[in-house]
């Protein structure tokens, strides 16, 4: 009887048994098929469903078999995305071959020419392929387009809605409720303080409120108080391009909000120490571009990540940031033009990993 070694063993057990056959490499299975093709068609279809509108289209190229797959796949129809401008008469044709349920509809002022968008959009929401939409986003353009009262046919079953560029008048605010939406985003949009508090009451399980560059009405952007009003069921804020009165900042409370993002926001030192206080459960904080505010205490029992980015011109300096009592902080990142002098003060934060990017011109730390 023969010794073997252990190398021959190993040898022995990568070759293929008599009449067994190796699976080729390349990611392919037994005959050559490529293994993607083994899956079913429901999990085919969600895989075209997260691509974009073109590159899903292009999937019935591959063979006999994919050709069905994206008109019968979870539709996400970003019309601004099919090869640059889109047509009104190519969204009509897609919304009625698609034999499939509409997950997102994505429509900007390029698809929209007409002087009515309101009628083209009206004449789109009664494709059946919408009947459950989950994100709905629109863009119009100038500012002075009101929202269609069409998007009403999609309340009860939004997941996302992003409203751009556009007026959103008190009464199609007041007659909105979203009871599944979980996040809405306005940016660029008019709308009253009124408006903001109705369509904000009418979202009950909302997790994730954007707000950005809101005009009550052709005044200088601000922080609008009825966005605040229902604070307590957030997860996720981010608002932008806005003033925050202090009156305003005192009345914030978050008391489940996890992430905060601040964008070229103009808010006080005290503002913004009162807001950080009201957000026990805040995990992560950006600061991007924001000003108002000489110094920046960091005191927050849970904050694992922050990240600030400041420009170039004089008022957007930070000259003095304090890490006071961050027990659970792991990762500090400041970026600031290269002439920045700011001094630096870490006083309690035993889990900080990363702190950068910092510059030659920092005289203090």
């Amino acid at each position: 009887m023969g010794v073997v070694t252990r190398a021959q063993a190993r040898r022995g057990k990568s070759q293929p048994l008599d009449g067994e056959e190796t699976a080729p490499r390349g990611g392919r299975g037994v005959g050559g098929a490529d293994l993607i093709c083994l899956l079913p068609d429901e999990i085919l279809g969600s895989i075209i469903s997260f691509h974009p509108t073109e590159d899903g289209a292009r999937t019935q190229i591959l063979s006999s078999r994919w050709r069905h797959l994206w008109r019968s796949a979870p539709l996400n129809l970003d019309a601004s995305g099919i090869g640059g401008r889109v047509t009104e008469e190519v969204v009509s044709r897609i919304l009625a071959e698609h034999q499939g349920v509409a997950r997102r509809f994505s429509v900007g002022p390029s698809t929209l020419l007409d002087d009515y968008p309101s009628l083209t959009l009206d004449g789109w929401r009664r494709s059946p392929t919408l009947d459950n939409l989950h994100e709905l986003d629109i863009t119009l353009s100038p500012l002075i387009v009101s929202i269609p009262r069409c998007a009403l046919r999609f309340s009860s079953t939004l997941r996302v809605a992003k409203f751009n560029c556009c007026q959103i008048p008190n009464d199609w605010a007041h007659q909105h409720h979203l009871p599944s939406l979980q996040h809405l985003a306005l940016d660029t949009v008019i709308i009253s303080d009124d408006s903001v508090h109705a369509l904000l009451a009418g979202c009950p399980a909302l997790e994730r409120f954007e707000l950005r560059d809101t005009y009550e009405y052709s005044q200088r952007p601000q922080m609008l108080p009825s966005a605040l009003h229902f604070s307590s069921i957030l997860r996720t804020a981010e608002f932008g391009h806005c003033q925050f009165p202090a009156i305003i900042a005192h009345q914030i409370h978050f008391p489940n909000l996890q992430r905060l993002e601040l964008q070229n926001v103009t808010i006080s030192k005290v503002s913004l120490h009162v807001m950080l206080s009201s957000c026990p459960a805040l995990n992560s904080l950006t600061l991007d571009c924001s000003t108002g505010f000489s110094q920046f205490r960091i005191n927050s029992p849970k904050l694992k990540h922050v990240k600030m980015n400041f420009c170039d011109s004089d008022i957007d300096r930070l000259p003095e940031l304090i890490v006071e009592n961050a027990p659970c902080l792991e990762r500090l990142y400041h970026h600031g033009p290269q002439e920045d002098n700011m001094q630096i003060a870490i006083i309690l934060a035993p889990k900080l990993k990363i702190l950068g990017s910092l510059t030659d011109k920092i005289s203090r730390l």
